[in-house]
């Protein structure tokens, strides 16, 4: 009988044929999770390591890091002879924001008050482009124009959100229909991206985390990858609101075993990956997670 599939090649390779994985998302997600505790300068080295356990050869790292560079996610900053990245504005506001809701142990408290988002531009890409941003903050559409979610966290200002504008409710309009939350966020489709990834990562729940620190740097990334893609798109509405939300919980608990069984030696790695210090010590910020 062949053991169990642990090496983070494999969970690449699971994640990937339900949907492709990107590099530079990958890369993104890797200075969201690991980089920003450290004071978010990451040595292209410790990228290219991390990448290459979940199959991903350097130069494709480094062509990578070139596009976001130039688009404005990185910046690099030279150490001597050696290259280091961190993330720009736009990149630092979307995983701080995107963060507290990965890392979150439970959905915020709701005080049954609604933001919307209203966008003034006519269909194209430009429209689809800012569907996806909205979305991904926890938007859902009643129509082509008009987005609502919980005002349960504070809204911050979202990059490239041009032809929008934010209303917030000022008093508590009370419960919205049960079909009108469904139709704004179809919470039945997200229930089946949250049972996909308990699927997706449940073989690697009964066994023990590699010795190899890299490996669990490189699992500990695809992990929250995985999540992320998942949790971005959850309005964040309470139980009761949410019913058709059987496995959110399940998928948080999961998530937060991995993270604790992996992250210890995938820090430790860390800690020894660079011959100089990393700019700050990252152990609260990763050990209060989840």
């Amino acid at each position: 009988m062949s053991s169990p599939p642990r090496a983070a090649a494999d969970l690449a390779a699971r994640l990937h044929r339900r949907q492709p994985l990107k590099a530079w998302s990958l890369i993104i997600t890797f200075f969201g999770d690991s980089g920003l505790p450290r004071g978010g300068c990451v040595p292209l080295s410790v990228i290219v390591a991390v990448l290459a356990e979940c199959g991903v050869d350097a130069t494709t790292v480094r062509t990578a890091i070139a596009r976001l560079t130039r688009d404005g996610w990185l910046v690099r900053e030279r150490r001597g002879r050696r290259s280091d990245y961190r993330l720009d504005s736009p990149g630092l506001s979307t995983f701080t924001d995107a963060g507290e809701r990965i890392y979150a142990r439970n959905p915020p408290a709701f005080a049954e008050r609604w933001a919307l988002a209203i966008t003034t531009l006519n269909a194209g890409k430009g429209r689809k482009q800012l569907r996806s941003l909205l979305r991904n903050t926890g938007f859902g559409a009643l129509d082509d124009t008009v987005f609502l979610r919980p005002e349960n966290r504070p809204m911050r200002p979202l990059p490239d959100a041009e032809g929008v504008h934010f209303l917030r409710t000022e008093t508590a309009p009370g419960p919205l229909p049960p079909a009108l939350l469904e139709r704004a966020f179809d919470l039945v489709a997200l229930d089946a991206l949250y049972q996909q990834f308990i699927a997706d990562v449940d073989p690697w729940l009964e066994p023990p985390a590699p010795d190899d620190g890299a490996q669990c740097a490189a699992l500990r990334t695809l992990l929250i990858h995985a999540y992320r893609r998942v949790v971005l798109r959850d309005p964040q509405l309470p139980d009761d609101l949410a019913p058709t939300l059987v496995h959110r919980a399940r998928a948080r608990d999961t998530a937060a075993r991995l993270y604790r069984r992996w992250t210890p030696r995938s820090e430790h790695w860390l800690d020894s990956a660079t011959d100089t210090p990393w700019l700050a010590d990252g152990s609260a910020t990763v050990s209060a997670r989840f």
